[in-house]
C-alpha cells in the first residue's frame, strides 16, 4: 500500500465543480469545528485513475 499526496488538491478533487471554501460545512479537524476547501483538480483526477487502473492491472489480474 501508499498514499500518494495531490499537493494542492482538495477533498472532492475527483469532481467536476469548481474549488470553493464552504464556511457552514461540518468539518471536526477545522478549530470551530466548521468550514472546509474542496473541489475538482482535472490533472490530479486523471493521475488517480491512471495509479488505480495500474494497481488492478498488476494485482487483481485473472489468472488463467
Amino acid at each position: 500500500m501508499r498514499i500518494k499526496i495531490y499537493p494542492g488538491a482538495h477533498h472532492s478533487f475527483d469532481s467536476p465543480n469548481p474549488v470553493r471554501y464552504v464556511p457552514t460545512r461540518i468539518n471536526a479537524n477545522a478549530p470551530g469545528g466548521r468550514g472546509a476547501t474542496t473541489g475538482g483538480d482535472p490533472a490530479a483526477w486523471a493521475d488517480a485513475i491512471r495509479e488505480v487502473t495500474a494497481f488492478f492491472d498488476r494485482y487483481l489480474k485473472r489468472r488463467e
